[in-house]
């Protein structure tokens, strides 16, 4: 989430009054949230159940699982 930081400071520069509370839940729960008007943004995978919110896609990244060196799957 390198761009994360810069997408703060944009929103303070153009919204210096904005209240940003960072909470990290599921995406499930963040699409919920955003139904209930509990949030008004959210960072989320896009959620196929929810029709009413809209999606935009800002980045991509890599999906990656940290395993023990001794692990199976490590290799």
């Amino acid at each position: 989430m390198d761009w994360f930081p810069e997408a703060v400071r944009l929103l303070r520069d153009e919204l210096p009054n904005i209240d940003v509370m960072i909470s990290s839940q599921t995406s499930p729960e963040l699409a919920g949230a955003l139904l209930r008007g509990k949030v008004d943004v959210a960072f989320l995978r896009p959620e196929e159940q929810v029709p009413d919110l809209a999606f935009k896609l800002l980045t991509k990244e890599p999906l990656v699982v940290v395993l023990p060196s001794d692990h199976r799957l490590a290799a």
